[in-house]
């Protein structure tokens, strides 16, 4: 019997072993994707662990979250309550949430987190956005992913430099801290927080501060048109400063307004109007060295310091008049006060101009140059007597770029330092204090014409008595006469 062999062609071989190469390639293509995607699993997995535990770098625990305290600026009061100051570190003053508008709550979560109340401090569908719109189709205004919680963790913990996979961690390690936040505090909390924690524009911080220094009124009082100028200046606080920017901060405003209609806390009827409103500000800075009563806070210091070295607060560690927020209670009058202030201005500023139209055609210095070098030596420490070195001469001969005092405000221009110094020589300065006679309460304290640029105090300058004890003399006198009267009548 005679076995046939299989006719089997070479063309019908070739394909049955290129597909079989081909499934042979898809298998290991698979394989390699699969151990890849395994690995990448895996060192995902222990690079979360690393900056979960703080390996890559410190990660608040739950208990040091539960301590979060901001450094709050010390405040002096009027005897009726008002702020005439602050001492800080930073200019901080802390508001809780029921002393915040609505509004400035409302325009907050409009434009910086509008899912705010419906995630626990990551927000999985902005992050997608961003994905998706910053990364894959490249476009800018898509906005961040960040979360207020988020915020609040950068704010408060600083990022970290580490090399190329810095904003890797950092970005994961403030979601642990936005996630631990969401689980300690409720969502109102966190809205205080952020607000009391976020850096507005002159270095100032907290919406307490911003809306008192902007707009001269609490934020509990702020309108949907000021918030929104308060809450616009979070992107770019300096960029966007409505007192150095009016335009930019107006524009932004209007951005903040239509987020809050987009996302109905108002309708556009309502957005329309504020935003044909004015900037509407009414600026006003009080600080360590402009305000109601620079020069008696200054005065009050030395003392306030000594009594925080003898008491201590809740740690049982002495007070920090610059962190802790001690309230301190004056006898000063505020109303008062702002009187003074400016009576010593009105009138210092016609004495000036007569003083000035004294000596229009004179030098004032000719007769006495020794007053211009131990001016110059006094802030050199360099040369006695007076005399000052060729080489200190001729630094102050150079032009400088400078803001001068003068009766008419701020000027900013360009002088010698000698003239500079000759300016200020020939400035008049004065104190000015009063007293309620029957108690000796303390009510007005106004110890020069400008603490920015003159920080000696005249209220506490020794003097010569002059005049002023005259009523004293006249009293001796009559008590004398008055002593005498019987003696006077028996004769």
């Amino acid at each position: 019997m005679v076995n046939k062999k299989k006719n089997t062609s070479p063309e019908k071989s070739s394909k049955k072993d290129k597909k079989t190469v081909k499934k042979s390639r898809k298998r290991r293509l698979l394989k390699y994707a699969f151990k890849l995607a395994a690995l990448v699993t895996v060192l995902s997995g222990i690079f979360f662990i690393l900056v979960f535990l703080g390996i890559l770098g410190p990660v608040p625990s739950k208990s040091k979250l539960h301590k979060i305290k901001n450094p709050v600026g010390s405040e002096v009061l009027s005897s009726d309550g008002k702020l005439l100051g602050r001492y800080y570190l930073e200019n901080r003053s802390h508001a809780e949430f029921e002393e915040i508008s609505p509004n400035v709550i409302n325009a907050l979560i409009a434009t910086e987190d509008a899912r705010f109340y419906e995630h626990r401090g990551i927000d999985e569908v902005a992050l997608m956005r961003v994905v998706v719109k910053s990364i894959l189709l490249r476009n800018k205004s898509a906005g961040g992913g960040s979360t207020l919680s988020q915020q609040i963790a950068k704010n408060l913990f600083p990022r970290v430099d580490y090399g190329p996979i810095s904003i890797v961690v950092n970005k994961l390690r403030e979601g642990i801290i936005a996630y631990r936040l969401e689980r300690i505090y409720p969502k109102e909390e966190i809205l205080a927080l952020y607000l009391n924690t976020v850096p507005f524009a002159e270095n100032i911080f907290g919406i307490e501060v911003a809306s008192e220094r902007f707009f001269s009124k609490s934020p509990a009082r702020l309108d949907v048109h000021e918030a929104a100028v308060l809450i616009g200046m979070l992107k770019a606080n300096n960029y966007y400063n409505p007192r150095t920017h009016p335009e930019r901060a107006k524009g932004r405003r209007d951005v903040v307004i239509e987020q809050m209609a987009k996302y109905e806390y108002i309708s556009q009827e309502e957005a329309e109007q504020y935003k044909n409103k004015p900037l509407d500000l009414n600026y006003r800075i009080i600080s360590y060295n402009q305000g109601p009563a620079p020069y008696f806070l200054e005065m009050l210091k030395p003392e306030l310091l000594e009594w925080c070295e003898t008491h201590t607060n809740e740690n049982d560690k002495p007070y920090n008049l610059y962190t802790d927020g001690l309230r301190i209670s004056t006898t000063l009058d505020y109303n008062l006060q702002y009187y003074a202030q400016l009576s010593v201005k009105e009138y210092m500023k016609n004495l000036q101009a007569v003083f000035d139209n004294h000596w229009k055609n004179r030098d004032i210095f000719a007769s006495n140059p020794q007053i211009i070098s131990s001016a110059i030596a006094n802030q050199t420490s360099r040369g006695s007597s007076g005399n000052v070195p060729d080489d200190v001469m001729d630094q102050y001969k150079k032009n400088v770029t400078t803001t001068l005092f003068t009766w008419d405000g701020l000027k900013d221009t360009t002088v010698t330092r000698l003239d500079s110094l000759t300016h200020y020589l020939k400035l008049l300065n004065t104190g000015f204090i009063a007293l309620e006679p029957r108690s000796g309460a303390l009510k007005t304290w106004v110890g020069g014409i400008d603490n920015r640029f003159f920080k000696y105090d005249h209220v506490k300058a020794p003097r010569q008595t002059g005049s002023t004890f005259k009523p004293f003399v006249i009293w001796q006198r009559w008590r004398k006469v008055l002593q005498l009267t019987p003696i006077l009548k028996m004769n």
